[in-house]
């Protein structure tokens, strides 16, 4: 994250959202979707953009 702040002037913040024991991929898990919800809902989106990888389920 520090890399990424020193060479684009940009903040960042990631996660996995790991799967539940039920789950059997990684791919668009449950976490991953209540994850990116809920930070869409609640970061400013005139400061932040949430975005994620669907097929490892990264945010």
């Amino acid at each position: 994250m520090r890399e990424v702040q020193t060479k684009t002037g940009h903040n960042t913040y990631g996660l996995v959202a790991a799967t539940l024991l039920e789950e059997a991929s990684d791919d668009s898990n449950k976490r991953f979707n209540v994850y990116v919800e809920i930070l869409r809902r609640k970061v400013d989106s005139g400061k932040y953009k949430v975005f994620g990888t669907r097929e490892n389920s990264f945010i």
